[in-house]
């Protein structure tokens, strides 16, 4: 996995800025002890990639879960010889490549920077640390997973939508994600292109 270059520093005010955003966010779904946020700081990293950058590239093993405390990801995969955007992921959600991390083999999976982000990095043997010696960030984790496993079954079911209806469940569900999202990136997980895309946003804009 592609973490920045070390020479990309922060500074302090901005580490300090995104560790309690973390927090905030994880407090929302499990409170935390002080003792496993303070092993969260000890043995994490702040990062910031910037906009159109690789995260994780085909064939390699993603070993970090990210945190995304500002900013856009996207999740690319090829299909029938044509890389496609499958979902996107954003503030306050965990950015991994689900069957690379664990299955801990190589990537079928492309993760994209769409613009500048910053993430809270935890490396996979410090991620399961923490769910083996902290009941507290098991069960915040464990209520994250059914969080996303609810998205998942929310997003299959899109699937059975026109354009039309995906577009309106994203305004409805994720207004923040259709604020950033470039029309590119876009069209290309609604599978269409820009220039539909365009038809059907200025139709409901003028509707």
């Amino acid at each position: 996995m592609r973490l920045p270059n070390k020479r990309r520093k922060l500074s302090e005010e901005i580490i300090e800025k995104n560790y309690q955003q973390l927090f905030a966010g994880f407090d929302k779904v499990y409170s935390l002890t002080n003792e496993t946020k303070q092993y969260i700081l000890e043995h994490s990293v702040v990062i910031r990639y910037r906009a159109k950058e690789v995260i994780l590239e085909y064939g390699e093993t993603c070993n970090y879960m990210l945190f995304c405390t500002h900013g856009l990801v996207s999740s690319n995969f090829i299909m029938e010889a044509e890389e496609k955007i499958v979902w996107f992921m954003g503030a306050g959600d965990p950015v991994v490549a689900v069957d690379s991390w664990y299955d801990r083999q190589a990537s079928d999976e492309k993760l994209v920077a769409l613009q500048e982000s910053t993430f809270v990095a935890l490396k996979q043997d410090q991620f399961d640390y923490l769910l083996e010696s902290h009941q507290d960030f098991f069960k915040m984790a464990y209520r994250f997973t059914e969080l996303q496993l609810q998205l998942i079954v929310k997003r299959t079911k899109w699937q059975q939508y026109s354009t039309e209806g995906k577009i309106s469940n994203l305004e409805m569900l994720y207004p923040h994600l259709l604020q950033f999202l470039p029309n590119t990136a876009l069209a290309s997980y609604l599978g269409i292109t820009r220039k539909t895309l365009s038809r059907i946003r200025n139709k409901r804009h003028h509707s």
